[in-house]
């Protein structure tokens, strides 16, 4: 055994950071103590206590794992799984942050093999194809961090910069008292470690963010919380929960368009749309897409314009805006192209033909948001698919078409190549290939025009099954066909090119009315109306001849009046003003028009609580933070904003009333429902829903600067309903037993589920009533029979710790522990609990349909279920929920009642504070509720343990 002490060891970090005062922290428990913090830094004792070893076989390999009190799992998946503790810390808005080891005793033991964090996968599964989500854990290669034959972690305490939560810059400082270096297979035990945090600035001055009603999550995870000053509240400046308007200089309108093309809207168009053109100036009419100003053409009584559609994850509407301008409104650019005879004159060009269709989804490709997601069909080999299109007037030439065909792997075999794929058109065979992976296969292929036939063609894709691979799934992604057309028009439409660069002469049949009109395109936010063509008859139709200084790049179109494109809809634009710096708002409610109504009470509620409430029509958000057009990025942008510029202090809380759907552009066809959209990021489960995204919003980081939730509703009925719950458990005024009586229920396939809930248990105040429902102990009764009971006698808490699925909470013998079905019958409707689950997505919330999370359903339960819940929308981790839910528990019941959403948001930033690890924790747990609902806890002088069994 070797022991050693090193002394002042610095590392120095460069940050801007935020400044406050002094600040005197309680000293943590096991083993951790703050010796001394002052505006110029800290100092930070750990003294180590209880260490354990377990031995642990793997694979038939031992394995060690060592733990103490006061340490929690932090290491990234691959390295070895060493414990730690972090801490959050404010730090001076300038100036440099050092970090000095004073004092170091370690020993070292030989012959240490540490069990490696491990990785996880999805193996089979996509929750929005309703599958269940298996996940399989798999060799996790070592990151950079702990690689190479030296100690890991290089130094056994560390400090780094995390961002700025609600104003307070802070950092995270890491002890990390055992490192391991597998050169010799060596642990180091730190025995004791003395450390300074030393600040180059003082800790002096209040931030006006620092908001009194945000301190009580913030005091429970800086440990040099106490003392910081905070700013005062402002006055109340109550007002009637309404949409905010700025008063109407001029209409405006909205015109919405999904596909490129040349619009036209008349004026009765407009006037049906309640935008009136009598009497205006034509001329001063101005239309705007994004910032940009887009030409008109106004042919009598028509306004043409050439729109084009989004092309983003979330939509396909662009929206364009018209309005009264001073100056003028920009106009179409005309040119010239007289027909001229002797002049070349093409009689073929190529044309592209793109089809892409999207019926099957795919969460968790490897490279993440990089991939599709989306795709035409999957194939699981032997399997064969045909997919038809339909061409018209193709030229019959020599020269060869090409086709590309976009493939993509699913599974990935041992075997290589695990693939065999053949691609035939019109029953030729055109690839035989094997390939390997989840790559994209995509081959270019060639083919004789003469195989493309006008009409109905067929593509067939055969995943043969030969390889002997165990699994062999792919999916068909797209296609792009690139040949030969003539210059015929199809329905009275033609878009086209010139295959020569160099004047030419263009003849266009095939149209059946004479009133043709041509566009140069190339440019499609500055088209060009060609006049001067001639338009002759040909046989039974028409045909339009021009001469134009062509080039290979520039694009037309041609159409007959009857055939221009016609917006998707009209919507006249009442103007909000959301960029006021005269807005203010403690409480921030964001919701769809089709729902507004019903939120109101909830708003007046508040108003009388003494906060400053604004409720927030989703799509003025829209127009204001993303022109019109439907993004989840605008809510975060609209957030920002009014955090940074309203009136101080700035909003606090945020509820997002409306459902949300990861299928953005309605593939299912189930009816897309984002009333108010969710954001979406990449979990281990791949496309996860969250929305604490919404609300980072000072510095670059994942720290929540508001407390949000989120009411999952689809209806305006439904609607009414999640308010006046709320209402009724915020105005409840009889006390009764079960606001003092807890429920923990914990699956039976791990040891640490029940354990996890006894710890919980044991954080409970004294006189608290409680109940532990482990599943180990069933049969004989019936789990499902008492948790229902249970439930409907009345529980101020509902905790479920466990494995489960989106719309159940684990098994046991009998069958789901509690599930959406079983949901219906709750009737507690006088004594809702506050639901929270230690398990992986039951609280995935986006999905198509009518479909709804185990959260959403408590939540929603009309006559029953729950006031609130707390779960994740992705995977979590019992080493996490071993930080996240005691957390939760000292939060709520600290003495001084707090929110919901201050308690949840102090659990997450408790887990964030131990490891960068549980990020994913921070972004996934999602509140469905009230993020300002306090819980109607009420302490009895006595505990109360009965046995309540409801068979």
């Amino acid at each position: 055994m070797k022991t050693g002490k090193r002394v002042l060891l610095v590392l120095c970090i460069a940050l801007i950071v935020s400044a406050t005062s002094m600040a005197l922290a309680a000293a943590p428990s096991d083993g951790l103590r703050v010796i001394r913090a002052d505006e110029w830094g800290l100092t930070v004792e750990w003294t180590a206590s209880g260490w354990q070893t377990l031995t642990l076989r793997q694979n038939g390999q031992a394995y060690h794992r060592t733990t103490a009190p006061g340490l929690f799992p932090i290491a990234p998946p691959g390295c070895p799984d060493l414990a730690g503790r972090g801490l959050l810390l404010a730090i001076p808005r300038d100036g440099s942050v050092t970090l000095e080891i004073l004092t170091d005793d370690y020993t070292d033991q030989p012959g240490y093999r540490p069990a490696r964090v491990p990785r996880y996968t999805t193996v089979v599964g996509d929750i929005l194809s309703g599958d269940q989500v298996k996940m399989q854990e798999i060799a996790a290669s070592s990151p950079s961090i702990c690689a190479g034959n030296v100690f890991y972690p290089s130094q056994p305490a560390r400090v780094e910069v995390l961002g700025v939560l609600r104003g307070q810059r802070v950092a995270r400082l890491t002890l990390q008292p055992m490192q391991y270096h597998p050169g010799n297979r060596t642990l180091r035990l730190h025995r004791r470690l003395l450390v300074r945090v030393r600040f180059s600035q003082p800790l002096t001055s209040a931030d006006p963010k620092s908001d009194p009603l945000y301190e009580p999550a913030r005091q429970r995870i800086l440990i040099n919380h106490a003392g910081l000053p905070t700013a005062p509240r402002a006055p109340s400046n109550s007002r009637s929960p309404v949409i905010r308007r700025a008063s109407l200089v001029t209409p405006t309108l909205k015109i919405f368009v999904e596909e490129d093309g040349l619009y036209g809207v008349t004026y009765d168009d407009l006037r049906g749309a309640g935008f009136d053109p009598t009497g205006l100036d034509p001329n001063t009419l101005r239309l705007t897409n994004q910032g940009q100003e887009i030409p008109l053409y106004i042919q009598d009584d028509t306004l043409l314009f050439y729109g084009q559609a989004i092309s983003s994850t979330f939509t396909n509407r662009n929206v364009y805006w018209l309005a009264v301008g001073n100056p003028d409104g920009l106009r179409m650019a005309e040119r010239n192209v007289n027909a001229s005879a002797a002049l070349p004159s093409p009689v073929v060009f190529t044309n592209t033909l793109y089809l892409e269709e999207n019926h099957t989804y795919w969460q968790n490709p490897p490279g993440g948001q990089s991939w599709d997601h989306w795709y035409w069909r999957k194939l699981i080999a032997p399997a064969t698919i045909t997919v038809t299109f339909t061409l018209s007037h193709t030229a019959r030439v020599s020269q060869d078409a090409r086709l590309q065909v976009a493939l993509r792997g699913k599974t990935a075999d041992a075997r290589n190549p695990d693939h065999h794929t053949r691609l035939s058109l019109n029953g030729t065979l055109l690839d035989d290939a094997w390939w390997d992976g989840q790559i994209a296969y995509q081959p270019i292929l060639s083919l004789p025009q003469s195989l493309l036939q006008d009409g109905v063609n067929s593509l067939t894709v055969a995943s043969l099954g030969d390889t002997g691979a165990a699994a062999d799934q792919i999916y068909l992604n797209w296609l792009r066909l690139n040949y030969a057309d003539t210059y015929a028009a199809e329905n009275d439409r033609l878009a086209f090119r010139s295959p020569l660069s160099e004047t030419a002469r263009l003849e266009l049949s095939g149209f059946t009315r004479p009133e043709v009109q041509v566009y140069d395109v190339t440019l499609p936010t500055a088209p060009v109306r060609l006049s001067g063509l001639a338009v002759q008859p040909d046989g039974i139709g028409y045909r339009g001849i021009f001469t134009d200084a062509t080039t290979t790049d520039r694009r037309y179109l041609a159409l007959t009046a009857d055939r221009r494109w016609q917006p998707t809809g009209l919507a006249l634009d009442a103007p909000s003003n959301l960029r006021s710096p005269d807005n203010a708002a403690d409480y921030l409610i964001i919701t769809h028009r089709d729902l507004y109504t019903a939120v109101l009470p909830l708003a007046a509620h508040y108003q009388t609580q003494g906060l400053r409430v604004s409720v927030v029509d989703v799509t003025d958000i829209y127009d204001e933070f993303s022109d019109g057009i439907f993004s989840p990025a605008a809510l975060h942008d609209f957030l920002d904003y009014a955090y940074h510029h309203w009136a101080s202090p700035s909003p606090l809380y945020v509820l997002l009333v409306g459902d949300a759907n990861l299928d953005w552009k309605d593939y299912y066809g189930t009816g897309p429902i984002n009333y108010v959209p969710a954001h979406i990021f990449d979990s281990e489960i791949g496309e996860t829903p969250g929305d604490n995204w919404f609300v980072t919003v000072d510095g670059n980081d994942v720290l929540p600067d508001m407390f949000i939730g989120r009411l999952p509703v689809r209806t305006l009925d439904e609607t009414a309903r999640a308010v006046q719950k709320i209402l009724n458990y915020a105005t409840a005024s009889s006390p009764g037993n079960w606001r003092n009586q807890v429920l923990f229920i914990a699956d039976d396939d791990r040891a640490e589920f029940a354990a996890l809930n006894r710890s919980l248990r044991n954080l409970l105040p004294s006189g608290t009533a409680s109940w532990l429902l482990e599943a180990q102990t069933y049969p004989p009764g019936n789990l499902t029979q008492d948790v229902v009971g249970y439930v409907n006698a009345g529980v101020l808490l509902l905790h479920y710790t466990g494995h489960s699925a989106v719309d159940h909470w684990g098994t046991w013998s009998g069958g789901y522990i509690l599930s959406n079905a079983n949901v219906a019958g709750l009737t507690n409707a006088s004594q809702l609990p506050f639901a929270t689950s230690a398990d992986c997505i039951s609280g995935f919330f986006a999905l198509p349909g009518q479909a709804q999370s185990l959260a959403e359903t408590l939540l929603s339960r009309q006559g029953g279920g729950a006031v609130a819940v707390w779960s994740p929308t992705g995977l979590s981790y019992t080493a996490g929920h071993q930080v996240l839910f005691p957390a939760l528990y000292q939060s709520l019941f600290a003495g001084t009642p707090v929110s919901v959403g201050a308690a949840t948001t102090a659990a997450k930033l408790a887990a964030y504070a131990q490891s960068e690890v549980w990020g994913d924790l921070v972004e996934s747990y999602t509140l469905f509720g009230d993020p300002a609902l306090r819980l109607n806890y009420h302490p009895t002088s006595a505990p109360l343990y009965l046995p309540m069994i409801f068979r």
